[in-house]
């Protein structure tokens, strides 16, 4: 579970490809005798993360399944203060909702090589906030549990990768 800083609450559904997000500032009811946990139904969202599905299988079982949950609250990565990230544990991803315009949109952050990257946790980090976006990215560490089993084989190491998002294709 993370908190923005709006303190909204987000959380995947570790197991799913899914995640929620809670925003008290919409609760009609706070308080009171009719506060008994289940009367702020407006106060939630749901984002999926779409992609591949078994066959046959319905629509809200994926074959994807999120991990960790990370909120960039200093816009570390570059797409903008409270970015959410939940790692796409069996696959090359980050899923990142965002923020923009009042409405929230979806990204997938994909590393393509090298092989094997199976996102575990992120943090951001700013090295030198007089610098833009040379001077922070999002670290994200992987394949802890199993690295024989990336790229290289037997032997290998856990890495760590560094995100960083120019804030346009030319930047330099």
């Amino acid at each position: 579970m993370a908190i923005d800083t709006n303190g909204v609450v987000w959380q995947n559904w570790r197991g799913a490809h899914q995640i929620l997000s809670f925003d008290r500032r919409k609760c009609k009811v706070l308080n009171g005798p009719n506060a008994t946990g289940q009367q702020c139904p407006e106060g939630w969202n749901l984002y999926t993360k779409p992609g591949p599905a078994f066959q046959g299988a319905p629509e809200d079982l994926s074959t994807d399944m999120l991990y960790l949950t990370e909120v960039d609250r200093e816009n570390t990565l570059g797409l903008g203060k409270d970015v959410v990230l939940s790692g796409d544990v069996n696959a090359d991803s980050f899923f990142v909702v965002m923020p923009q315009g009042g409405q929230m949109k979806t990204l997938t952050l994909r590393v393509p090589y090298p092989l094997g990257f199976f996102s575990r946790h992120a943090s951001g980090r700013i090295d030198d906030p007089n610098v833009g976006w040379k001077g922070r990215g999002l670290w994200s560490s992987y394949s802890m549990y199993s690295p024989w089993h990336q790229e290289g084989g037997k032997g290998i190491r856990p890495k760590i990768v560094k995100f960083q998002v120019r804030p346009d294709p030319l930047a330099k």
